[in-house]
């Protein structure tokens, strides 16, 4: 049920994704992130191994599906199941100039989530 429920949202993020359709995904991104903060006191707390537990069955999902980078996937993904299972995720993207690379990634409690600290650490946030 739990990889169920993984899978499903992945698949719909990567149809909005592949058919351009990404600012559908950005503009509940924004809607959701004004709605948890002014929540932030009545959600539950979600444990690190819930956490992990939801990027573990996302990594799973990409390994045996994607070929390419898919770290746009990968967080808003990962925003969306957090946010489902009551954490206040923030969803970041960061660019770094030279070389001209960008990456995406989500942060609970302003920390990096199953990311290493010294890439993110690479890009400036700009999202």
């Amino acid at each position: 049920m739990y990889k169920l429920r993984v899978y499903i949202i992945l698949l719909i993020c990567k149809m909005l994704i592949k058919y351009d359709k990404f600012h559908w995904l950005y503009s509940y991104i924004k809607r959701t992130t004004i709605a948890t903060q002014k929540k932030l006191n009545t959600r539950k707390k979600i444990t690190k191994g819930d956490i992990e537990r939801v990027f573990t069955c996302i990594d799973l999902y990409i390994t045996s599906h994607e070929r390419h980078n898919t770290c746009l996937l990968r967080s808003v993904g990962g925003y969306i199941l957090l946010q489902l299972h009551g954490a206040a995720p923030q969803f970041v993207i960061g660019v770094c100039v030279k070389p001209f690379k960008a990456h995406a990634w989500v942060e609970v409690d302003g920390e990096p989530v199953c990311e290493y600290y010294e890439t993110v650490t690479t890009y400036k946030k700009i999202l």
